[in-house]
């Protein structure tokens, strides 16, 4: 609002003027002027309603400008003010844009977002019904939209969302967050290997690969599995519509007839081809199982196990960090069972809290890199014994509450009884980095000393797990992890035993070797067989 004389002799052409003024020179001095308050690699959103300053100025032509550039700077100055105030009613900050979006979304679905001061930017969305409201909001935020998709997996709001997205606007999100791969089946095996391990938590009366199903299954997969830009999602778009189809196909087979229909796709051995596996579907399963028969039997178990017996509680899980359990002699040795429990004993809950310490050590001997990939993982949290319902949150919160000294000395102690050394204080700073998960999900860092002596213990498990491979005593966690934790292994967990198909990996002679192929029980999993396996050969 602006206050000129009564008796001005042109009112109007004052206000253009000012407005003018205020769109350009005002605008430009004010982003100026903010970059003394914000952080340019801040991705925050803030928001705020409305800012009241009283602002004078000579509209002279001569002195305009240079009063345009004081009203900029006054503005910035509140705008830093509301900022440090931090937020309030009239003041809003998301962490970032998917997140602002996500929210917008998340309240659509419930009814609640329009008439609130916060989503103007989506006025122009407003004449559209709630649906292709949605769908349209999510669509043109373009490289972002699987940003936002994976903040409403992460809020719990993707299945609300979708319940009132309808097929049609559910086809155009899946069309066009997750166009069709440009090299036709280039990452597609990789991603259905992947998928596999996620696929029996999805409904199998489905229709042919539908679009809501798709969304859900492919969001829950870049949830498991992030990644870094959008260009890694090449070839699932074609992996999660192949594993739905696939599946649909399956399920609609005779049991004893599954196994078959995979193994003619497989070997291209049916003369006429089967009428339930048209020519796209075949190609699909021959280059997700690299053309090996033996895909189908590990196929059918996983995506239409028809032949599980009443009462039988397996479950079969894949996971690309399997290997892990390759770590239980050396985590029972060193008594991480009581280290891990003498560290709990300041939180709540010491037992709960001990098997959460427990799980985040098995991540740091995962390595950084690996971290997001970890801390969810079904094979970690069933080789930790991890109660399923643990959130990040209670995880860091044992985490800063732990007394990880007290673990120190029980397995350092251990250490001297088993081997006659102490537990070494050399880490190279190299190793510091590979065993840092607070530099991937910062909810878990702690001071330094306190990363520190999480990673003696880390690096002592590695230590002793390569004491009993001939040779390789001196080896770096990196290379131990390549040449024997990592690869796809094949779980089956019952209520007493877990057994697991460890993955073909290069050094699986020294392996064998070293009798790491066998049957053990883990200390905090008592009364659970372990069963080690040799991969296939």
């Amino acid at each position: 609002m602006y206050c000129v004389a009564r008796d001005h002799p042109a009112p109007e052409d004052l206000r253009s003027r000012l407005d003018c003024l205020a769109e350009s020179e005002v605008m430009d001095s004010c982003r100026r002027a903010l970059a003394a308050f914000v952080d340019n690699r801040d991705p925050s959103i803030w928001l705020i309603s409305s800012i009241e300053i009283d602002l004078a100025i000579d509209a002279g032509t001569a002195t305009a400008s240079r009063g345009a550039a004081a009203w900029g700077e006054q503005i910035a100055l509140e705008i830093g003010r509301a900022i440090e105030r931090g937020p309030g009613v009239s003041v809003l900050r998301f962490a970032d844009r998917p997140a602002y979006i996500a929210q917008w979304a998340r309240d659509m679905a419930a009814g609640q977002a329009w008439g609130k001061w916060y989503y103007r930017e989506f006025d122009s969305l407003r004449s559209l019904a709630q649906s292709t409201a949605i769908a349209e909001g999510i669509i043109r935020e373009g490289e972002e939209a699987v940003p936002v998709l994976l903040r409403l997996h992460s809020m719990q709001a993707l299945e609300p969302v979708l319940d009132v997205v309808s097929n049609t606007d559910a086809q155009r999100v899946w069309a066009a967050v997750f166009p069709t791969s440009r090299g036709r089946w280039k990452n597609v095996a990789r991603w259905a290997s992947r998928l596999l391990a996620l696929l029996r938590g999805f409904p199998s009366n489905v229709q042919a690969s539908p679009p809501r199903a798709a969304l859900r299954f492919a969001v829950a997969a870049l949830a498991e599995w992030p990644i870094q830009d959008t260009q890694e999602t090449e070839g699932l778009r074609e992996a999660v519509e192949g594993l739905l189809e696939l599946r649909r196909v399956l399920g609609a087979a005779a049991p004893d007839m599954a196994q078959q229909i995979l193994e003619a796709a497989i070997t291209q051995s049916h003369e006429e081809g089967n009428p339930l596996v048209d020519a796209t579907l075949s190609e699909f399963i021959r280059q997700v199982s690299g053309g090996d028969p033996k895909w189908a039997a590990f196929a059918v178990e996983v995506i239409a196990p028809h032949g599980a017996a009443p009462g039988v509680a397996d479950e079969t899980i894949l996971s690309e960090l399997g290997g892990i359990f390759l770590l239980i002699s050396a985590f029972r040795d060193l008594e991480i069972d009581l280290a891990t429990l003498a560290a709990a004993q300041r939180c709540d809950e010491p037992t709960k809290a001990a098997a959460v310490l427990r799980h985040l050590l098995a991540v740091r001997c995962l390595g950084q890199s690996r971290t997001a990939l970890a801390i969810h993982d079904r094979a970690v949290a069933e080789f930790s014994g991890i109660p399923s319902a643990v959130t990040l949150a209670e995880m860091a919160e044992a985490l800063a509450a732990a007394d990880v000294d007290a673990a120190l000395r029980i397995v350092s102690d251990a250490l001297m009884d088993r081997t006659g050394e102490r537990l070494r204080d050399d880490l190279a700073d190299q190793h510091l980095d590979y065993f840092a998960i607070g530099e991937i999900i910062p909810e878990l860092k702690l001071d330094a000393e306190c990363e520190r002596s999480w990673s003696r213990l880390a690096t002592s498990l590695l230590r002793d797990f390569c004491r009993r491979l001939p040779g390789f005593a001196r080896s770096s966690p990196e290379y131990i992890f390549q040449n024997f934790l990592a690869g796809t292994s094949q779980l089956r967990v019952s209520e007493d035993r877990i057994e697991v198909r460890l993955a073909p990996c290069p050094l699986s002679i020294v392996l064998r070797i070293a009798g790491m192929y066998q049957s053990l029980e883990m200390p905090w999993r008592k009364g659970v067989e372990i069963c080690l396996q040799a991969p296939p050969t």
